[in-house]
């Protein structure tokens, strides 16, 4: 198995970035979800609320991240524009987190959207936690909803259209599921599933729990139109305990601290066990 596509979002909710290597971190990708929008009062604001946000594109510019977005002039968003820049409180799920406003950003956003919203950066120095029911105490996690990465296979996205085909409906791509990882050559569809470790080039990973999946996964990543799929589908036969899967989460094993390392497409994935982390097999169909 291989990693096929590595892929970053700059902006939660916007669209994201193939990149051909990235730098990992324990948090996650270097420069993934660093940002996001929220009200005024503090709530998220996402493509559930907000599908059109499908339509921004961002690019990694020299400094920060080219935001565009149509009938608008695009904007630079800058890392170096968050140091003295106020700070706010979002609540992200169950976690309120002290962020910077981008107060240029989010004059660009509201603009965008026809209504007020604070575009904010995380906190270098505010971690995270991730649900400790799932990690350990020094796990922490960047903006993205619950985990550092997801990884989804090429394999279970070509199940799930065959399916889609057969009740006549649109293909879906993989970025209606915007998965960090995209890996080809799985031993059968949602294998990842089964696997309690696995091994990204010379990285270890523990795989915490399979991804929920919401309406979210329904909106075209192109147009921001909702639709009625993929997710009326996928739950025929990827519903678990009242939740619908498709990919995995993923916690890097890698130092909380320093440099990164790099992950790039073409390196190896090799599941592994809970126990060893040594190299583990995978039989049957899942």
């Amino acid at each position: 198995m291989k990693i096929t596509a590595l892929w970053v979002y700059p902006v939660k909710s916007c669209r994201g970035i193939a990149v051909p290597r990235v730098r990992i971190f324990a948090r996650g990708l270097e420069g993934d979800r660093r940002f996001m929008l929220a009200t005024p009062d503090g709530e998220k604001v996402t493509q559930r609320e907000r599908p059109e946000l499908a339509r921004v594109t961002t690019a990694f510019a020299e400094g920060g991240v080219l935001l565009e977005a149509p009938g608008h002039a695009p904007l630079l968003l800058r890392d170096a524009d968050a140091e003295g820049a106020p700070t706010c409180t979002v609540q992200l799920w169950r976690t309120p987190l002290t962020m910077h406003r981008m107060v240029e950003a989010s004059a660009w956003f509201s603009a965008v959207l026809g209504t007020e919203v604070w575009c904010v950066r995380q906190q270098d120095d505010v971690p995270r936690p991730i649900n400790p029911e799932y990690a350990g105490p020094g796990d922490h996690v960047n903006l993205a909803d619950g985990y550092p990465l997801t990884l989804a296979s090429q394999e279970s996205l070509d199940d799930l259209n065959r399916r889609l085909r057969d009740a006549g409906a649109p293909a879906a791509s993989m970025a209606n599921f915007r998965p960090n990882v995209v890996i080809e050559g799985a031993p059968y569809p949602f294998a990842e599933d089964d696997w309690p470790r696995v091994r990204l080039g010379q990285w270890r990973m523990r795989m915490p729990k399979p991804s929920d999946r919401c309406i979210l996964v329904n909106v075209e990543p192109t147009s921001g139109v909702v639709r009625k799929e993929p997710l009326r589908t996928l739950a025929t036969f990827r519903a678990r305990d009242q939740r619908v899967l498709f990919a995995v989460n993923l916690i890097p094993d890698v130092p909380s601290s320093g440099e990164g390392e790099w992950l790039q497409v073409g390196d190896e994935v090799e599941p592994l066990s809970a126990a060893t982390g040594t190299a583990s097999t995978t039989a049957g169909a899942g």
